[in-house]
């Protein structure tokens, strides 16, 4: 019998030690998951500033010199934006996000250091896989902010905030910058056209996509208020596609205004941006909140086994 009780408190002792165990990863997990929201929100910074720079560039490049103490100012905005991130970057022990941070830095610096030997196309272009990269890297923060499973409960909204979203606003602002040079030479070429109708195309799959996983929330409290800012995003993105389609793909001759057309795309992303940021704190409170239950779970678990733990001794004492 004493045999069997010092196993049995053996296989007790282990039990708990794994218990202490679980309850420390998942501290850990809820450690990990606040960083890595916190480089998205950084990130996000740099995700609306550097497409803003590549318009002022494309601007300035063409001859436009209004725009040189602009783009000087978000120059010094998104190098202080950097810097802070860095010290995000700096918690990362390697792997494919640093390397992908490394290459953002790299890139900019270059782009910023040569800006002014480049025609305004290959600043464009240069621009626009810089921002391929900060996405990428808003993804892959989003990967590892659900560790643990925490955000297995809100997994359609956050695929909505953290893929969908960015780069449906990256084809608008594509199309807006593209359609703008258009608008201004009232030309557009044969390559510009085929750009500008798969931006459009995908826009409205974004926005399909978009609308059909946030009507299915809206049922729920938190989301409920955002009904009309919802609407509001989709409204005059469509109504940014539609412009380009009437005024550009389908005119026979290029008529509108260079700054009308600039000024809805930026209206839409601009909208779009607010939806983003009323979304992140309501996926950073869900994960939270499943944390918490899973926490709460854990809690009962422990409870249970040191009591059963407790019965089975006292039965085999007696």
């Amino acid at each position: 019998m004493m045999l069997t009780l010092i196993a049995f408190t053996l296989l007790f002792m282990l039990a708990l030690l794994g218990f202490v165990l679980h309850i420390k990863r998942c501290a850990a997990a809820r450690q990990n998951s606040r960083h890595y929201l916190e480089l998205i929100t950084g990130l996000r910074r740099l995700f609306e500033h550097i497409p803003q720079h590549r318009g002022m560039a494309n601007a300035y490049l063409r001859g436009d010199e209004s725009f040189k103490e602009k783009l000087n100012q978000t120059q010094r905005q998104i190098d202080g934006e950097i810097e802070a991130l860095d010290g995000l970057f700096s918690e990362e022990s390697g792997g494919l996000l640093l390397e992908r941070w490394q290459g953002v830095k790299s890139e900019w610096q270059q782009l910023k250091s040569q800006l002014g030997t480049l025609a305004a196309p290959q600043s464009f272009h240069a621009h626009t896989h810089l921002v391929q990269e900060v996405i990428y890297l808003i993804g892959d923060a989003a990967q590892r902010s659900n560790v643990c499973q925490a955000l297995a409960e809100v997994r359609s909204l956050s695929n909505i905030v953290f893929d969908e979203l960015p780069m449906m606003m990256e084809f608008v602002g594509r199309a807006r910058g593209i359609g703008t040079g258009a608008a201004n030479s009232q030309k557009l070429s044969v390559a510009n056209r085929v750009e500008l109708s798969f931006y459009a195309s995908r826009v409205e799959e974004a926005v399909a996509n978009t609308s059909r996983v946030l009507g299915g929330l809206m049922g729920q409290p938190a989301l409920a208020s955002l009904k009309g800012l919802a609407e509001e995003s989709r409204q005059l993105t469509l109504d940014f596609i539609d412009q380009l389609k009437h005024d550009l793909l389908g005119a026979e001759k290029i008529v509108i205004k260079p700054s009308d057309y600039y000024e809805a795309g930026t209206a839409a992303i601009g909208k779009n941006l607010m939806l983003f940021d009323s979304l992140m704190p309501l996926i950073a409170d869900s994960t939270q909140g499943v944390q918490s239950k899973q926490r709460a779970n854990i809690l009962v678990a422990g409870i249970a086994m040191v009591f059963l733990a407790m019965v089975l001794a006292w039965r085999w004492i007696s």
